[in-house]
């Protein structure tokens, strides 16, 4: 259900201090596909569309979404406080987001600039330095408000508890302990003694795990540190099996649960943990100096395929072709076979 108005919302914007609040279409794991429960911006809106970049002020509210959804938005828009604006991208830019609020907030009455809310947890670290920028060209200031939906979304789906699966090793075709040491040799390469991980794709493939948490996809919601010691997967302990917990054990993983890592990454000494800030959310991000800002280690190791990964490829496309062709026929001759 989405907001029937934005009054409530509003009300808490005042209560904490925000002349502005921006909701955009991610996840704190920063994926194509959102579950629902971060569906903030859907919530807020009414929009659904996979892309778009929601705003709202005391007094006005936008949504910004790309040509592949403006016959869809005009339609679920229309009646709702919300004008769209059209995009020529994918998602909105920080400068058109800090011109249009800046154009449409009052001027603060004590001369101090307004404050526009984010959720760092749903946030990269990048886009927020941008956002920052901008907002601070125009005058505005960013403040990480934390998430309305919190308090304001009383029907609000659950962070999804499916069970956690173990990928057959004829599938993965490596142990997940041998690509953790290999990930270590990459973390001292660059002089590392720690990596946060946040994309669930690559916590999938480090563990060896899979899940149903991400419609279309066979992940799980987590996150993960790994240390030159230690290799720690934070994710929700009820969808754990005992014969998951002994696995894990075996493959040198120690377990926690998904709501202590915040904790774990502030109380990790900064100096020395390389992380991506194109897609570790800023909530995550340990304070302090020292650390090694350095693109995805996982992913140059993902995508070289071992013999079993390529097997399953082939397989699977062998299967894909044989549902296409059996498409093609029905639709053609209204025979399936």
């Amino acid at each position: 259900n989405t907001m029937k108005d934005l009054s409530r919302l509003r009300q808490w914007m005042r209560e904490h201090g925000l002349a502005a609040f921006i909701f955009p279409s991610t996840d704190p794991h920063c994926g194509e596909y959102v579950p629902d429960h971060w569906k903030t911006r859907e919530w807020t809106s009414g929009f659904n569309g996979s892309a778009g970049t929601a705003v709202v002020t005391l007094t006005h509210a936008a949504l910004w979404t790309d040509s592949r959804y403006w016959l869809a938005a005009e339609e679920q828009l229309a009646g709702t406080p919300f004008e769209l604006v059209r995009c020529r991208r994918n998602v909105a830019t920080a400068e058109e987001l800090a011109a249009w609020i800046k154009a449409h907030c009052e001027d603060s009455p004590c001369g101090k600039p307004l404050c526009v809310g984010i959720d760092s947890w749903v946030n990269t670290v990048n886009s927020v330095r941008e956002l920052d920028c901008q907002l601070s060209l125009a005058g505005l200031q960013l403040a990480k408000a934390g998430d309305p939906a919190e308090d304001l979304w009383t029907d609000r789906p659950q962070i999804p508890l499916n069970p956690i699966e173990i990928q057959p090793i004829e599938f993965a075709g490596e142990e997940a302990c041998h690509k953790i040491e290999r990930l270590r040799h990459e973390m001292q390469r660059l002089r590392a003694s720690a990596t946060i991980i946040t994309q669930l794709d690559e916590i999938a493939w480090l563990t060896n795990l899979r899940g149903t948490d991400v419609h279309c996809c066979p992940l799980f919601v987590a996150y993960m540190t790994v240390t030159l010691n230690e290799a720690t997967l934070f994710t929700d302990l009820h969808k754990v099996s005992t014969e998951v917990e002994r696995y894990l054990g075996e493959q040198g993983i120690r377990l926690r649960d998904y709501t202590d890592a915040a904790q774990a990454i502030s109380d990790m000494p900064a100096q020395g943990v390389v992380a991506d800030p194109d897609i570790c959310n800023a909530r995550l991000w340990p304070e302090g100096e020292g650390i090694i800002e350095h693109t995805s280690l996982i992913a140059p190791m993902k995508a070289i395929k071992n013999e079993a990964e390529i097997r399953g490829y082939r397989s699977a496309m062998r299967k894909d072709g044989v549902a296409l062709v059996k498409f093609l026929r029905w639709l053609t001759t209204g025979e399936w076979k």
